[in-house]
């Protein structure tokens, strides 16, 4: 029997990809009428595929290449074991996307990852349709090599990275540290402190924003203090012992954290020691999670539209699914004022 009565050959459908301009897994979609495929794009498949008498044999081809209408999501923590999933900001972003799924009618497979287990998880994934990493935690290098041998569709929330070889969607966190810093110096404040990890790439970038507009100011280096802090309450709660030692003769007047989770514990820490926020200190934190606007005083915050990324990540991602080729999305943050500041 020939090839062309046997129906699939990856040569022959690998000759379609190349005539189209598009990936096998593009061409077998179309071919098999999928929505994730525009119209117009399945219509220039099949007529190809029809020229060059070509036909896929549904019952052998690659599941590979069929849609499961699934999507993974996963969560590297393996900077932050004491960090939960429950965190705000994850619990926003994860139901704006669980939401864009839901609309297309694609389910969601979510993991939280560690380095340990990184790779046995990735080697799961080989019937859904797209991968979604929420941050890069430490696993630059470790994203680098799955996006590169993989070749699934993958869309990383995160910051833009030097030699990345996947696509990125993710604020300006330079653009928000010199936001917050701009907003503290405005109310007054002078003597400013850092909460944040900056080996983290985000809040590396979050805490050059923010250094730049001090250095700009005049304000000298021994003037900011920076105290290293992951995203748990436990490392919030560190921080503030470190800041808290001497509450008599207290070095700071302006706080600015890499998440509103950090923020609120320092909010609700120096009201416990007797210290007025903001009277005595303001506090900015960094995502807008729903629960700023609710604390005591409200969170004045740098936005980062987290409902929006959520929809932005599952829209590039789909585009990817779809054979088209996409770019990073650098997204301008807000600040937004409340009562903290």
């Amino acid at each position: 029997m020939s090839k062309k009565a046997s129906g699939v050959s990856r040569k022959k459908m690998s000759d379609i990809a190349r005539l189209a301009g598009v990936s096998e897994s593009t061409v077998s979609r179309a071919l098999n009428d999928s929505p994730l495929i525009n119209i117009e794009t399945r219509k220039r498949i099949q007529a190809l595929a029809r020229q060059h008498n070509y036909s896929i044999n549904k019952q052998a081809r690659n599941l590979r290449l069929q849609s499961s209408r699934t999507i993974a999501v996963m969560i590297p923590m393996h900077h932050a074991p004491g960090q939960h999933v429950s965190d705000p900001f994850f619990m926003e972003l994860l139901g704006a996307i669980a939401d864009a799924l839901t609309e297309a009618d694609f389910d969601m497979l979510l993991s939280r990852v560690h380095r340990d287990d990184w790779r046995s998880k990735v080697e799961s994934y080989n019937h859904v349709d797209g991968v979604i990493i929420i941050g890069q935690s430490d696993l630059h290098a470790d994203i680098n090599d799955f996006a590169v041998k993989s070749q699934l569709p993958l869309v990383v929330w995160g910051a833009h990275l030097e030699g990345q070889a996947y696509v990125t969607i993710g604020s300006d966190n330079h653009l928000g540290g010199h936001l917050a810093a701009e907003h503290l110096l405005a109310q007054g404040r002078r003597r400013l402190v850092f909460i944040g990890d900056v080996n983290l790439p985000e809040v590396g970038m979050r805490c050059q924003g923010f250094t730049s507009v001090l250095r700009e100011a005049g304000i000298a280096e021994d003037e900011t203090q920076f105290v290293p802090c992951g995203f748990s309450l436990e490392k919030a709660h560190q921080a503030m012992d470190q800041l808290l030692e001497d509450t008599a003769n207290l070095r700071f007047d302006g706080i600015f954290a890499a998440s509103d989770v950090l923020a609120s514990v320092a909010i609700r820490r120096l009201g416990a020691a007797g210290i007025a926020v903001p009277g005595t200190v303001s506090v900015v934190g960094f995502d807008d999670v729903p629960v700023a606007e609710l604390m005591m005083p409200p969170l004045t915050t740098i936005s980062q539209l987290i409902h929006t990324s959520g929809y932005r990540l599952v829209a590039n991602l789909f585009s990817q699914i779809r054979g088209d080729i996409t770019e990073s999305e650098v997204i301008a943050p807000e600040l937004i004022i409340r009562g903290s500041t």
